[in-house]
């Protein structure tokens, strides 16, 4: 047998009677053929079916069917008419009925004197003059081998493209130069090869000898690949069947080389064998649709072969080409709620399972975890535009899977409890959208009503920015630099206004104290909040010095035992002090009040001001006495909640407020930089609102609490009952229990998104960015020092948080020596961070030691994923970058899944900072413009692929490219067409042409790399080589604002209706302002009248009238200070020689001013004491109260207490005395000038 078949593959010509004797054919339905010698092959025209067209072909000739085994012209069939010839010149030629040619041999050159059709079914042409064989099909074949034939090195096989289609399929077999045997799909359009599905292995790179050199399909029906050293490599065997029978090994349509065998007494070709073994579970390429189209997927039927099935809501585009791939019932989501928005309407949207199907290659984001089950996997898909589909398996992961889906299978489990499920997103109805439906009722209805409005929008524009500009100029006119006078404080700020409006127009005092009068208030902003406001109506050298002074001192003074000081009022010439409000009355309603102390209560008075006096000193002058021991550990989140301050003053712990939100955060920050930068928070992925609690239980939990009392954070692993907490000098906040001198739980092993020096980062360690610059939550990079020692980033899955591929790494994880792996990241006090080896060798990251001077340093985990070593140094305003890791974050490629540093449709580049920024292409516009990272949308609706519905992508005038020169998604291709004819255009061309496309990147080595929606890892790589560069083409609309859906017939009615509308309302606006703006009027005139109270009893001081004492004060302009109930202005009584007193005035009577001016003339007006300033006369007409004393030369105890030059300790305990002597004396002549025993 051996030497018959190498007779027949050497020797073809040997057999005379197998030459055809007529070579000049016409294709017709009767055309004559070429019959072998045995009658099995015939050579000639095949009719397509019913069509008019014809394949230059051979057949099994004894077969009822007449199998194909070669075709010449698959491409290009021939019409009726065409000719085949062999022409004077010996050229065989097939033409068609015009004369142009379809098809003649390759490569041959040599003049055809004659052909023959042999009985192994190999067409031969030769020249017998010669004695040489010019051409054979054996060497050309199309789908199929048989017996006897060979494939040798670069030998190529394709598929047909369907059952009724002979053109080039999706599918080819090659004998590689390797020596591989080997399948792959290919490209559909541009014919190239993708990545290999099955190989025969047998290419043996360290020895070529075990290689193959050619595959062989002998007479038994055995295929197989003889190595170079003369062994072989099975592929299918025949050989143990017995009989008589046909074979024959085709690569078809489904990607399937079979070799089938068939008896003379059968009716049908029987498979042999399919390689591969299943087709529907190999994963031809990352490109392409895989064996079944897009969008469809591959299940094996119960022939065992490959069928292309669509899911639930999808159709195929070709019923009579199955693996074409399917398209939707419906429109994809347009991505675009104002244009249509069926899918952000959740009720319009539903879930068909197919259970253990998987589209493998589609994915575009990984969420994991014990919370993701089926429904919650459904949730996200559904929230999310790009989502299609959803693969959830029993290990509770949720795969989002973008359109086109690809490479499709069905593959069942034998596991009942291990599974997946596709989620198919569909519509609902999966009927055409109503495009047109009728709306003009509701267009009259709405225009009426909208016009009605339009009248009185157009008025709130106009006078709402002219009063926003007014008060906005005179605030600007007005206010003052806050931040030198109050650098060091953390109180709130408020306006005038909203004190105003607090106090009811400061309408009920509460007192006077030096230098101001207390009004009582309610704070509408801190859920009605009772607070005391003491206000400096005029503002003087004395006024303005106490009111810095209480700000800067009183402002960072947090205890019990002292009233807090909420905020401040410095607007124009207003100073005003807001204070916690005391429900239990002043100490002045105890000494004056109804029930008057006694001896022992008035000496505990008196020590008690001195104790307050001497505590308050100490406080607030913590140069002289200071311990890093946080002393007030219950804090109440508000504008002035107190800190705890490190020793040096460098760091603060506290409630560190967001913005002009009443939201906060329990953390960490430089307290002398005037900006406070962060370096650690607690609580960033949920704020604490305003009035939540930190608090150190009495069983010591240290613990923040909302104001309903639901926690919101706890220090973790912090078993060990807390008793102090410390803010330490290295910016370290630390819990301890000092009872065990144990360190119960420290920030330095808990960070947030920042480490400082002498921090350490152990192995487990992470850090997590925040998501933008106005929130703290978790964002979506993460720095860990990984247990093998390696220190890497990874970008992260923002809704599940799961960690995807690093896309840096220190690269100290030796796992051939775990001694020169990564044992911690250290950052030493001189700026540098390295990783230190367990052998005690370092690995440096970023070094700032060769800095000099005096500087802060942080490293920051920032937003766009970049760990910045920054600096500082005291006289700067700003930090500085030292080192930027990675160097550039946007050539870096974190992960196949995620939308990569920016988000999906965006793109990475590096601006003029060095820092990088995320960019939209020409018509697309960011979701979120204060955060570019969240991604770009289009700016016009995505091609639905239904071109019955809108089918703007068909209408080849609606689309348009705009380029960018050095920009590529490298991870969104799904088809690569490359040759010499690919140039821009047609690279354009073909994704204009192709629905499924969005973007094709075309380079100079003529590669169009084909795009899908969304668009990832997007990135600006420009070339230094001007001769090779890459240009993203954008698919967009010409016009890309909403497409127009229906004519609007509405124009004239809308019109009429707005100017009827505007109409009627501006009538009835006249109608309703003239009688209220009277009426107004009125009521505030008849609110301003005030009657006059009745008159005191009589007194020996003298009294005055309003007018003597206005020009006395020179209408009241130079104050001296402030009483317990009124200010005081310094005056000269020309009446009385020019006598200098001091004029007390009672601006607005309430009741307690009302008592009080009665007390003091009816009572200190006949009080004469050497330690009493005397009473020298009053004022009472109509609404004004006045008293008028003798002026003190000396100045106040004020004065001396915050002055310049600040008492001594000798000097503060006399005063602390003296104040108590004062008192006491004052009360005893008080009482006994009352008469009271």
């Amino acid at each position: 047998m051996a030497a018959r078949f190498l007779l027949l593959l050497v020797l073809p010509s040997l057999v005379f009677s197998q030459y055809c004797t007529d070579l000049d054919i016409t294709a017709s339905n009767n055309s004559p053929r070429c019959v072998s010698p045995s009658g099995e092959f015939a050579f000639g025209f095949y009719r397509l079916g019913s069509q008019s067209l014809f394949l230059l072909a051979i057949w099994f000739e004894k077969i009822p069917e007449k199998t194909l085994v070669w075709y010449a012209n698959g491409d290009n069939p021939a019409p009726k008419g065409s000719k085949l010839e062999l022409t004077s010149d010996g050229q065989f030629i097939l033409s068609d009925p015009q004369g142009k040619e379809i098809w003649r041999p390759q490569n041959s050159v040599t003049a055809v004197t004659h052909a023959a059709m042999l009985d192994t079914g190999n067409f031969v042409l030769e020249n017998r003059n010669q004695n040489l064989t010019v051409w054979q099909s054996f060497q050309n074949p199309a789908n199929t081998i048989l017996p006897t034939q060979t494939l040798e090195i670069g030998g190529t096989m394709y598929s047909q493209q369907s059952n009724s289609s002979y053109s080039k399929g999706r599918f080819q077999l090659q004998m590689e130069a390797g020596g591989n045997l080997v399948l792959n799909t290919l490209d559909p359009e541009s014919g190239k090869a993708y990545d290999v599905y099955y190989s025969s292995n047998t290419n043996d790179a360290a020895n070529s000898g075990n290689s193959g050199q050619r595959v062989i399909f002998d007479e038994s029906g055995s295929i197989y690949v003889l190595l170079r050293n003369g062994g072989t490599v099975n592929i299918a065997s025949g050989s143990s069947l017995t009989g008589d029978y046909y074979y024959r090994a085709t690569l078809d349509q489904d990607g399937v080389f079979r070799l089938y065998n068939r008896d003379n007494s059968s009716t049908s070709w029987s498979v042999v064998k399919n390689i591969p073994d299943n087709i529907c579970t190999v994963t031809p390429s990352n490109l392409g649709s895989g064996i079944c189209g897009f969008n469809s997927y591959c299940s094996i039927d119960g022939r065992g072969l490959p069928d292309c099935l669509c899911p639930d809501g999808y159709s195929h585009l070709d019923p009579l080409d199955r693996k074409q791939g399917c398209k939707p019932n419906f429109e994809l989501p347009s991505c675009q709620t104002a244009v249509d928005g069926w899918e952000a309407n959740k009720d319009a949207v539903e879930f068909r399972e197919l259970k253990d199907v998987n589209w493998p290659l589609s994915d575009y984001q990984l969420q994991e975890g014990p919370e993701f089950n089926k429904e919650k996997c459904k949730q996200s898909c559904k929230d999310d535009c790009l989502c299609v589909v959803a693969i959830y398996n029993t290990d509770n992961q949720c795969w989002k899977k973008k359109f086109p889906v690809s490479n499709g299978r069905h593959e069942p489990t034998q596991n009942v409890l291990q599974y997946t499920t596709a989620l198919i997103k569909v519509r609902i109805k999966n009927d055409t959208i109503e495009r047109c439906p009728d709306k003009s009722t509701l267009i009259l209805v709405g225009s009426v009503l909208l016009g009605s409005s339009v009248l009185f929008n157009l008025f709130l524009l106009l006078a709402i920015p002219a009063a926003a500009l007014f008060f906005y100029n005179k605030k600007l006119m007005n206010l003052r630099s806050v931040s030198s006078i109050f650098a060091t404080t953390s109180v709130r700020t408020y306006s005038y206004k909203e004190l105003d409006e607090a106090t009811c127009g400061f309408k009920e005092k509460l007192g006077r104290g030096a230098f101001g009068t207390v009004y009582k208030g309610v704070l509408a902003s801190d859920a009605g909040r009772f607070v005391a406001v003491k206000k400096l109506d005029k503002v003087v050298q004395e006024g303005e010095k106490e009111f810095k002074t209480e700000v800067t001192v009183i402002g960072r003074t947090h205890h019990r035992n002292l009233v807090s000081l909420l905020g401040y009022c410095d607007q124009g010439v207003h100073r005003l002090l807001v204070y916690e409000y005391m429900n239990n009355g002043s100490l002045a309603d105890l000494l004056f009040g109804i029930s008057t102390p006694d001896w022992s209560q008035r000496l505990q008075i008196a020590f008690g001001i001195a104790k307050g006096l001497m505590f308050l000193l100490l406080l607030v002058l913590p140069s002289l006495v200071f311990s890093q021991y946080c002393t007030d550990l219950d804090i109440t989140a508000s504008n002035d909640s107190p800190r705890c301050v490190s020793p040096s003053g460098e760091f603060a712990f506290g409630f560190y407020r967001l913005g002009s939100q009443s939201l906060f955060l329990l953390a960490i920050w430089f307290e002398k930089i005037p900006e406070k930068t962060l370096v650690w928070y607690a609580n960033g992925d949920n704020p604490a609102p305003k009035g939540s609690k930190l608090e150190l239980t009495s069983d010591g939990q240290f613990i923040l609490s909302d104001p309903q009392g639901k926690e919101i954070w706890r220090p973790q692993n912090s078993v060990t009952a807390v008793t102090h907490a410390a803010m330490l000098d290295t910016g370290n906040f630390v819990l301890e229990n000092r009872n065990q001198n144990l360190t119960v739980w420290q920030s330095f092993q808990n960070p947030a998104n920042t480490i400082l020096p002498t921090q350490t980062l152990e192995i487990g360690g992470t850090m997590y960015s925040q998501q933008s610059n106005s929130s703290y939550s978790k964002g979506r990079f993460q720095l860990q020092m990984e247990a093998g020692g390696n220190l890497v980033l990874n970008t992260l899955d923002p809704e599940s948080g799961k960690a995807y591929d690093v896309y840096y790494s220190s690269n100290t994880n030796d796992t051939a020596n775990s001694s020169n792996s990564g044992q911690r990241v250290i950052f030493d006090e001189s700026g540098s961070i390295y990783v230190l080896l367990r052998n005690g060798g370092t690995v440096n990251i970023a070094s700032g030691s060769s800095l000099t001077g005096d500087y802060y340093y942080r490293a920051t985990l920032d937003q766009d994923g970049v760990f910045r070593l920054y600096n500082r140094d005291n006289s700067s305003t700003s930090w500085s970058v030292v080192k930027n890791i990675p160097d550039n974050i946007c050539t870096v490629t974190p992960s196949n899944l995620g939308s990569g540093i920016c988000g999906f449709n965006s793109y990475c580049s590096i601006d003029g900072r060095g820092m990088p920024d995320c960019l939209c292409p020409d018509g697309y516009s960011h979701l979120d413009p204060l955060d570019r990272k969240q991604g770009c949308k289009p700016n016009f609706e995505l091609p639905s692929c239904q071109t019955a519905v809108d089918g703007w992508k068909a209408n080849k005038d609606a689309v348009d490219f705009s380029e960018l020169k050095g920009v590529n998604w490298p991870l969104s291709d799904y088809q690569l067409q490359k040759g010499p004819e690919f140039n821009k255009e047609k690279c354009k061309q073909s994704c204009k042409d192709d629905c499924l496309c969005v973007v094709a990147i075309y380079n100079t080595n003529n590669q169009c790399w084909k795009k899908k929606f969304p668009l990832s890892n997007g990135r600006h790589e420009p070339t230094q080589n001007v001769f090779e560069y890459s240009t993203a083409l954008i698919k967009v609309r010409i016009k890309n604002d909403t497409i127009e859906r229906c004519p609007d017939k509405s124009t004239l009615i809308l019109v009429g209706s707005v100017l009827l509308g505007s109409s009627v309302f501006f009538n009835l606006f006249l109608l309703l302002a003239i009688p209220a703006a009277a009426l107004f009027f009125y009521n505030k005139k008849l609110m301003n009248i005030q009657s006059v109270s009745s008159k005191f009893p009589t007194t020996s001081v003298r009294t005055y009238s309003y007018k003597e004492l206005e020009e006395a004060t020179g209408g009241f302009k130079e104050k001296l200070g402030r009483g317990a109930f009124g200010t005081v202005y310094k005056g000269v009584l020309a009446s009385d020689a020019g006598r200098f007193v001091a004029v007390k005035k009672l601006d607005k009577v309430v009741q307690e001013g009302e008592k009080e001016f009665k007390t003091e003339v009816t009572v200190i007006g006949r009080t004469h004491h050497r330690n009493l300033v005397s009473l020298l006369g009053y004022c009472d007409q109509g609404v004004h109260r006045l008293l008028v004393y003798e002026h003190m030369n000396n100045g106040s105890l004020a004065d001396f207490l915050f002055g310049i030059s600040t008492p001594e300790w000798s000097q503060r305990l006399q005063i602390a005395f003296g104040i108590a002597k004062g008192l006491i004396v004052m009360i005893v002549d008080m009482r006994s000038l009352k008469g009271i025993p």
